[in-house]
C-alpha cells in the first residue's frame, strides 16, 4: 500500500513536493527510532524499516520512467551539478516570518494576487489552512496524543523555519550548502505545503482527543477559559480592530514603484482603500469559527453534545472557514474558464500568415504577452522564447544575451536603439540570426521599418501583432571558414555578445578540432525535419565544419554521416557542430535515448512487483480475517456447550 500510494504521488510530477514529502519521512523515520528505543521494540521496528525500504525500492523501479530521464536531463539544466541553482534566484518567494499572522487572519496583507502587498513579489496562493484546523492542532500537544503531535510539531516548525528562505540567511545558507539537493529548488515558501498537511493530521489528533474524553474536568475547564478568552479577542477585535490596523502601510515600495512608472498611482490608492476592509472582514470571520469550534469543543468535554455531533460539526465549520477563502480553486471551470483557455490557442491571422511559410524557422514573440504567453506560441511555432522551471543551462546562458539583462540591452533592442536614437545604424544580430529567426513579432508599429535594410515590415494583425520579416537570419545549416577555440563559458559569451561576432564564418568550439579547413564549393540542404529526426543534403569539396541550428543536448541525440555515427561538437555554445568529410553526404540526427528505453524497462518491474505484493497482501489479510473469524465461532461453540 506504500508503494502504490508513493507511486501515485511521484506520477504527479512535482519532484520538489516528493522531496519534502521525504524529507517528512525521514523525520518520521527517527522519531519512530527514538519510539522504539524508549520502549524496547528495536525488532519490530527493524521489521518496519526493512519493509519501508522494500516499499521505497519498489517505488523508485517503478517511477524510472519518466524520473530517469529526469535525473539525467537535471544535469544539464540551471539546477545541476553541485552547486544547483543560484542562491538569489532560488530564494525568491522565500516567506517572510511577520507573515504568520496569515495563519490566523488569512487577509492581514490581502491575501492574495492584487490585493497582495507583503514581502513577495506577489503570490497567487492562500497560505491560510484554516484557523479551527490550527486550535484543534494545539489541543493534540495536551491529551493522549502527546509524543507523535509534538514530533509533528516539531516537523513543522522545521518545514516552517524552510519556507523563511533569505529572510534567515544563517540557516537556510545551511541546508542549502549541506543538505543533499535541497539546492535543487526554488521557492521555499513552497515549504509550507508540508506545514498544511501536518497541522491536517494534528487536527484530527486534537479532534480525536476531545472526542475521547471521559469526565476531564480539568479538559472542560480549559476549553471553557479558552472558549471565553476567544469570545473576548472576537468582540475586542470587532470594535476595535479597524482602529488598531489603520496605521499600517497597506503597500510596499516595490509595488508604489511599478504603478507610478505604469501610470496608475490612482488605481494603487483604490487598493490601498479596499485592504484594510479586508484584514478586518477576515479578522472577525477567523476569530468568530475560533470562538464557536471552542465552544463547541467544550460542550462535547462537558457531554452535553455528542462525538458524532462534535466531529460533523467541526468539520462543517473547518469546511466553511477554508471554502471562503479556497473554493474557487475547486471550481477550476470558473477559475480557468475552458472558453478563455482555449480562445488563446484560436489560429489568428498571423497564426495563419506564418504557417503558410513552409521554410524551417523560428520566431521571436518580442514584448507580446497580451497576445499570447511566451510558451503559448510554441503551439503553433518554433520559437526562441518559452519558459521552463529547469532551463537547459547553455540556453538560458544565451537567453540572457538575447533578452538583456541589468547591464546588457537584448539583441533585438540594442538593434532598436541603434536605428532610432543613434542616427539609424543598423547593429547585426548574431544570436537571433544562427537560431533562424525568421520573424519577429512586435508590438507596435515601427517608425520607417520599409528603408531598414535588416528587417522588413510583412504583415499587421488586427490583433496588434505586426511581423517583421529578419532578413539576415540564417538557414537551419551551414558551413564555416574557421573555428575558434575557447573552452571557457564567461569568455564564449563575451564573445558572442560582440554585435560583430560572425557565426556564418566563424564557429565557436570547446576544444581543439583537427583537420577541417574553409570550403570553396559546399551546400547543405534540409531534407527532413520533426522532432526526433532530422535529415540534411550536405556536399563540400574540403573537409569541412557544419554547423546545425538544433540545441546541443548530447543525452540522447546522435550524428549518423551515410549512416555512421559520428561525434557532435557543441558550437556557440548552443548549437551542434559536425566533422563533413570530402564529397556528396547524407547527415541524419537522431534522438535515440537509451535512458528513456531502460526507464520503461524498470518501471514495467516495479509496477508489475507492486500489483502483485498488493494482490498477495489482500490475500493475506483475508486469511488472517478468516481465521481470526472461526477462532471467535470456535470460542463461541464452547460457550454455549459450558452453558448447556
Amino acid at each position: 500500500l506504500l508503494a502504490t500510494f508513493l507511486i501515485t504521488q511521484l506520477r504527479e510530477n512535482h519532484p520538489q513536493i516528493t522531496y519534502y514529502l521525504y524529507l517528512f519521512i525521514g523525520m518520521f523515520w527517527i522519531y519512530c527510532l527514538v519510539e522504539a528505543v524508549k520502549n524496547k521494540q528495536l525488532k519490530k521496528f527493524g521489521n518496519w524499516t526493512g519493509l519501508l525500504i522494500i516499499a521505497f525500492a519498489i517505488t523508485a523501479l517503478a517511477v524510472m520512467n519518466p524520473y530517469l530521464s529526469t535525473w539525467e536531463y537535471s544535469h544539464y539544466t540551471m539546477r545541476g551539478g553541485t552547486t544547483g541553482l543560484e542562491k538569489s534566484y532560488a530564494q525568491q518567494w522565500s516567506f517572510p516570518p511577520v507573515e504568520i499572522i496569515s495563519f490566523i487572519i488569512p487577509d492581514f496583507f490581502g491575501g492574495i494576487n492584487q490585493n497582495y502587498w507583503g514581502a513577495m513579489p506577489f503570490t497567487q496562493i492562500y497560505n491560510y489552512f484554516g484557523i479551527v484546523v490550527l486550535a484543534l492542532g494545539v489541543m493534540a500537544l495536551f491529551g493522549k496524543h502527546k509524543p507523535l503531535s509534538t514530533f509533528l510539531w516539531i516537523a513543522s516548525a522545521i518545514f516552517l523555519v524552510f519556507s523563511f528562505g533569505s529572510f534567515t540567511p544563517l540557516i537556510s545558507n545551511f541546508f542549502f550548502k549541506y543538505l543533499p539537493m535541497f539546492n535543487k529548488f526554488r521557492v521555499p515558501s513552497m515549504t509550507l505545503i508540508m506545514v498544511q498537511i501536518i497541522g491536517v493530521i494534528l487536527a484530527a489528533l486534537g479532534l480525536d482527543t476531545i472526542a475521547s474524553l471521559e469526565n476531564n474536568s480539568k479538559w472542560q475547564k480549559s476549553l471553557f477559559t479558552a472558549f471565553w478568552i476567544s469570545g473576548v479577542v472576537f468582540f475586542l477585535f470587532l470594535i476595535l480592530g479597524e482602529s488598531i490596523f489603520k496605521g499600517l502601510p497597506f503597500t510596499k515600495a516595490e509595488e508604489i514603484a511599478h504603478y507610478k512608472a505604469q501610470n496608475m498611482l490612482a488605481e494603487l490608492e483604490e487598493l490601498k482603500s479596499l485592504r484594510p476592509g479586508l484584514l478586518y472582514k477576515s479578522g472577525i470571520l477567523s476569530l468568530l469559527l475560533l470562538t464557536v469550534s471552542l465552544g463547541l469543543c467544550y460542550l462535547a468535554s462537558a457531554k452535553k453534545l455528542k462525538k458524532v455531533a462534535l466531529v460533523l460539526l467541526i468539520t462543517l465549520v473547518t469546511f466553511i472557514d477554508l471554502y471562503i477563502y479556497t473554493g474557487k480553486h475547486l471550481k477550476e471551470k470558473d477559475l480557468y474558464p475552458a472558453e478563455e483557455r482555449e480562445a488563446r490557442f484560436v489560429t489568428q491571422d498571423f497564426d495563419e500568415f506564418l504557417l503558410a511559410d513552409k521554410d524551417n524557422f523560428r520566431i521571436y514573440p518580442y514584448n507580446k504577452g497580451n497576445i499570447r504567453n511566451a510558451g503559448e506560441w510554441a503551439y503553433y511555432h518554433q520559437t526562441i522564447d518559452g519558459y521552463s522551471a529547469a532551463k537547459l543551462k547553455r540556453y538560458d546562458d544565451v537567453w540572457k544575451l538575447i533578452q538583456g539583462d541589468e547591464k546588457n540591452d537584448g539583441e533585438f533592442l540594442r538593434y532598436l536603439k541603434n536605428v532610432y536614437e543613434k542616427g539609424g545604424i543598423e547593429t547585426p544580430t548574431p544570436i537571433l540570426d544562427m537560431l533562424s529567426t525568421k520573424y519577429i513579432i512586435y508590438p507596435d508599429s515601427l517608425p520607417y521599418s520599409f528603408l531598414l535594410n535588416k528587417i522588413k515590415p510583412v504583415f499587421t494583425s488586427y490583433s496588434g501583432a505586426n511581423i517583421y520579416q529578419n532578413l539576415t537570419a540564417y538557414p537551419r545549416a551551414w558551413f564555416v571558414d574557421s573555428l575558434s577555440v575557447i573552452p571557457e563559458t564567461k569568455a564564449r559569451l563575451q564573445k558572442m555578445r560582440n554585435p560583430y561576432f560572425n557565426p556564418r564564418s566563424l564557429a565557436i568550439v570547446e576544444s581543439k578540432i583537427e583537420g577541417v579547413y574553409k570550403p570553396d564549393s559546399c551546400y547543405a540542404k534540409e531534407t527532413f525535419f520533426d522532432m526526433h529526426n532530422v535529415k540534411y543534403e550536405v556536399a563540400t569539396d574540403k573537409n569541412a565544419y557544419l554547423v546545425l541550428s538544433e540545441i546541443y543536448y548530447p543525452a540522447g541525440w546522435k550524428a549518423f554521416i551515410d549512416g555512421k555515427e559520428t561525434a557532435i561538437y557543441p558550437t556557440n555554445h548552443i548549437l551542434r557542430g559536425v566533422i563533413v568529410p570530402q564529397g556528396k553526404h547524407t547527415v541524419e540526427m537522431k534522438f535515440i535515448s537509451e535512458t528513456y528505453r531502460f526507464s520503461l524497462i524498470l518501471s514495467l518491474t516495479g509496477i508489475r512487483a507492486t500489483v502483485v505484493l498488493l494482490a498477495i497482501g489482500i490475500g493475506w489479510e483475508m486469511k488472517k480475517g478468516k481465521k481470526v473469524k472461526r477462532a471467535r465461532g470456535l470460542k463461541v461453540k464452547r460457550s454455549r456447550g459450558r452453558e448447556v
